[in-house]
């Protein structure tokens, strides 16, 4: 039980590193992409895609030769329904959780909710701040997918 729930902590903490296609898979990414390639040399540039040829690949900052490639990659973000789903759920049960547990009357209370009304409306309130920080949390995952890697 603990390796599983390790193993998906840091699925969801890391990002992934999705596995390489050739070089003609490259014609295949829309115009205007933003890609890296990196060189054999270490230099490697960051730029939006022009075009794709067998001699090269070329990005609005630089043009460089397909021998000189070592790696070209590309970040896309991860499911956003996802992230907001898990943030409900986890809000909501922990809402829920609290007012089952701060709902109820004493004798010298002001304000008194019963835990017929505290847990349904803590539940909502928990949600929707799953629903914020899901959000949040899920526009900042991304994952790196290698479009090309040189033999």
């Amino acid at each position: 039980m603990g390796r599983v729930l390790a193993a998906a902590l840091v699925g969801f903490l890391f990002p992934a590193v999705l596995t390489a296609g050739s070089w003609s898979d490259l014609s295949k990414v829309k115009r205007g992409s933003k890609l890296t390639v990196d060189t054999k040399d270490g230099r490697g540039a960051k730029g939006k895609l022009v075009t794709v040829s067998e001699a090269a690949i070329i990005l609005d900052v630089a043009e460089i030769a397909r021998a000189e490639v070592r790696s070209v990659t590309r970040r896309q973000r991860k499911s956003l329904k996802r992230s907001i789903l898990l943030g409900v759920a986890i809000g909501a049960g922990g809402g829920a959780a609290l007012g089952a547990i701060a709902g109820g009357c004493g004798s010298h209370d002001f304000i008194c909710f019963g835990r017929r009304i505290a847990v349904p409306v803590s539940a909502v309130a928990g949600g929707l701040a799953g629903v914020m920080w899901g959000t949040v949390l899920g526009l900042s995952r991304h994952r790196t997918v290698v479009l090309y890697e040189s033999p």
